[in-house]
């Protein structure tokens, strides 16, 4: 985070169909570093270790990059549409930035979302490694690169329930 280096892992609950998250996030000792809860619109932050935030509010900047992940994964119908060979490509406005959306493969899927601000990467995430189950596609594999803070965030999904 912040170009400083340092290794992290969290248990990560999302409920898609009511829109909400929570996390807990530990060193490699087990020391409990954050635990937050949300939904698509706030982050709530239950707990941090205050030597965490020394750095600036990590927390709440990965509460941020999971809503991203899991909520807002469809384009708006003001989005404009760019068919390629193997792909398609979805733009629209949102924020002071651009995101692209972009589908693939077979059946198509939303492979990656990006966010520029002034034609510059701000954070992207790959959906990858699609698996089927109860007649639903979802993601095994997640990565989230935010170039503005630094840091990734990988998330492996477990279950489905």
């Amino acid at each position: 985070y912040k170009w400083r280096s340092f290794s992290a892992l969290g248990y990560l609950d999302v409920n898609r169909g009511l829109k909400t998250f929570s996390v807990s996030c530990l060193n490699p000792m087990g020391i409990k570093l954050f635990e937050l809860s949300g939904d698509k619109d706030v982050v709530r932050t239950n707990f941090v270790l205050k030597e965490l935030l020394s750095k600036g509010d990590l927390p709440q900047v990965a509460g941020d990059d999971i809503r991203r992940i899991y909520f807002g994964n469809v384009p708006s119908g003001e989005a404009k549409a760019q068919k390629e060979k193997r792909r398609v490509v979805f733009s629209e406005a949102s924020g002071s930035g651009v995101i692209k959306y972009i589908f693939a493969g077979s059946p198509t899927m939303l492979v990656e979302k990006k966010y520029y601000e002034k034609a510059h990467l701000v954070w992207s995430v790959s959906y990858y490694e699609y698996r089927q189950e109860r007649g639903k596609y979802y993601p095994s594999g997640i990565m989230l690169k935010n170039s503005r803070f630094g840091y990734s965030l990988i998330v492996r999904l477990k279950e489905v329930r």
